[in-house]
């Protein structure tokens, strides 16, 4: 889902098949959480054992996130509030 660029992933098409993914980093959804005020209480992260993809071959805006950040597949986070 990185590969397309975000005119293509928010058009008619895309948005009426039904089909979604969320497409914001781990980092990305971490900042939103601290800027809630929110307090992690726990983390669990699963990432790809290989990050195969050519960073090249992503759409523009998900290319200067680093390896490690695209590498993460998913992850739960327990919150409380502070």
């Amino acid at each position: 889902n990185l590969r397309f660029n975000k005119k293509l992933w928010e058009s008619e098409f895309l948005k009426n098949s039904g089909f979604y993914t969320n497409r914001y980093r781990y980092c990305e959804i971490i900042k939103m959480i601290n800027l809630a005020d929110l307090k992690i209480k726990k983390i669990n992260l699963r990432k790809w054992k290989n990050f195969q993809i050519n960073k090249y071959k992503l759409a523009e805006e998900f290319r200067n996130f680093s390896v490690e950040e695209l590498s993460i597949r998913g992850f739960d986070v327990v919150l409380s509030k502070c």
